[in-house]
């Protein structure tokens, strides 16, 4: 099992980045949704959750695209900076949490 702050902390350590906070961050999406945006500059959002999204959800960022597949890892630590669209494959039914732990430069 991928411990995942050790796989984050070595990944900015190799890139040379400092951070001065890192913190779980949610961002909840209502029903009725099939797309939203998350702000993520000067900072690195690495997604937590990737396997409780919906077949079919697409992340869009600055720095990264990502589709959720039917067999998503649990050890997926797909990261995201810039501007993040989320675009889910049908509306949402019921609120969704996305998750991340946030690291801020």
């Amino acid at each position: 099992m991928l411990d995942r702050w050790t796989f984050i902390t070595t990944t900015l350590a190799q890139r040379e980045l400092h951070f001065s906070l890192a913190r779980f961050r949610r961002e909840t999406v209502n029903p009725g949704v099939n797309r939203t945006e998350i702000s993520a500059y000067n900072e690195i959002l690495f997604l937590l959750n990737a396997e409780k999204m919906p077949v079919g959800t697409r992340f869009l960022s600055d720095t990264n695209i990502f589709d959720v597949e039917q067999a998503v890892s649990t050890d997926s630590m797909e990261e995201f900076g810039g501007l993040l669209t989320v675009i889910f494959p049908a509306q949402i039914t019921k609120p969704l949490s996305i998750e991340f732990l946030q690291i801020i430069k």
